[in-house]
C-alpha cells in the first residue's frame, strides 16, 4: 500500500500540517579494486549523513520548539526520540488502523530551520521548510530504525497563516506591491565523525548568517536600495498574517501573527527581472546579525 505524510513529534512535541518529507542518506560508495583491475573487487560503504527534507505549514508549533530558540538554534533531540512518520494508506478508506504504519525513529537528532516563505495568491499560505539530521551513538552503528509496525497519533489541524506586511525603521515598504517574503534563517552545522566512524556523533552550529527577503512587484524601489553599502543598521519586521476559518484573515490589530525582526540589517537591491508583457519583479535582500521570532503579535 502506499504511504503519504503525517504529523512528527520531537520529544513528544507535535508538529502538524506535514506537506512533504524526503530522505536522503548522502553516502558514498567505495569500490576496492585489486591490483591493475578494471572491476571491483570489493565494495564498501562511505561516509553518511542521514537528513530528512520537510515542509509544513504549522508554523505557531514551529516557532515554538526549544522554547522560542527554533529560529536560531533548531531544536536537539537527545533524550527522548524523533519520530518522522509516513501514514499507509486503506483501499477503500483513507488510512489503516493500528501499528500498521512506517515511521523513522532516532534517539539523538538535530532540526533546523532552513526557510520560511509567504507568497501573494498562494492558497497553502505560508511554510517553513526545516530538515532533521541524525547522530549515531558510536559513529558505526545506524542512527535510525525504520519500523512498520507505528501507530499514528491523533491528528490536529496547525493553524495557518500567510503573506503580511513589510516595516523598515518603522515605516512600511510598499504594502500594495509586495508579493512575497522569505526569511532565511541562515543556520549553517558542521558535523563531527570519529574513531572510523561512518555516521555523524555531534552536529555544531558553525555560524549564522540571518537574511529577509523582500519581493515586490514595483522597480521604483531600484532607486533607494541600489547600491546601497555603508547604510546599514535599519530595523526590518516581516509580518506573516494568520487566517482566520470561515473569513479571511484576523484583523491587524489582533494579537494572531507572527513577527520575525532584524534590529540591525543592511538592505541592499538584490535582483531585478522582467520579461515580455509580465510583471517585472524585484527583490531587496535585507542582511542582518540576528533573527527573532514572535508569535501572537499585531500587526505594525
Amino acid at each position: 500500500m502506499p504511504h503519504t505524510t503525517y504529523d512528527l513529534l520531537f520529544d513528544a512535541a507535535p508538529v502538524y500540517n506535514v506537506r512533504s518529507m524526503g530522505y536522503n542518506d548522502s553516502a558514498s560508495i567505495i569500490l576496492d579494486r585489486a591490483s591493475g583491475q578494471a572491476d571491483p573487487a570489493k565494495i564498501y560503504l562511505g561516509n553518511s549523513e542521514p537528513i530528512v527534507t520537510l515542509q509544513s505549514t504549522d508554523l505557531l508549533s514551529l516557532l515554538g520548539l526549544a522554547s522560542g530558540a527554533f529560529i536560531s538554534s533548531g531544536v536537539c533531540v537527545t533524550a527522548a526520540s524523533t519520530t518522522i512518520p509516513l501514514a499507509k494508506r486503506a483501499d477503500c478508506s483513507v488510512l489503516t488502523t493500528g501499528g500498521t504504519h512506517t515511521a523513522f525513529v532516532c534517539q539523538s537528532t538535530i532540526t533546523i530551520p532552513t526557510q520560511f516563505e509567504a507568497r501573494q495568491d498562494s492558497e497553502e499560505g505560508a511554510t517553513c521548510s526545516f530538515e532533521t539530521r541524525f547522530r549515531s551513538s558510536d559513529g558505526i552503528t545506524a542512527p535510525i530504525a525504520v519500523g512498520n509496525t507505528y501507530s499514528l497519533t491523533s491528528s490536529v489541524h496547525g493553524t495557518p497563516y500567510g503573506l503580511g506586511s513589510v516595516w523598515v525603521n518603522d515605516v512600511a515598504v510598499e504594502p500594495t506591491f509586495l508579493t512575497g517574503i522569505v526569511v532565511n534563517p541562515g543556520i549553517q552545522l558542521t558535523i563531527q565523525r570519529a574513531g572510523g566512524g561512518i555516521f555523524p556523533v555531534a552536529h555544531y552550529i558553525q555560524y549564522r548568517a540571518p537574511s529577509i527577503d523582500l519581493i515586490f512587484e514595483n522597480a521604483t524601489l531600484a532607486s533607494t536600495y541600489i547600491n546601497r553599502f555603508g547604510t546599514g543598521n535599519v530595523a526590518v519586521r516581516a509580518f506573516f498574517r494568520k487566517r482566520k476559518d470561515g473569513s479571511t484573515w484576523e484583523a491587524d490589530d489582533a494579537t494572531e501573527h507572527i513577527k520575525f525582526s532584524m534590529a540591525a540589517a543592511l538592505c541592499k537591491l538584490e535582483s531585478l527581472e522582467a520579461a515580455q508583457t509580465g510583471n517585472g519583479s524585484l527583490t531587496i535582500r535585507c542582511n542582518g546579525k540576528v533573527l527573532t521570532s514572535t508569535t501572537g503579535v499585531a500587526i505594525a
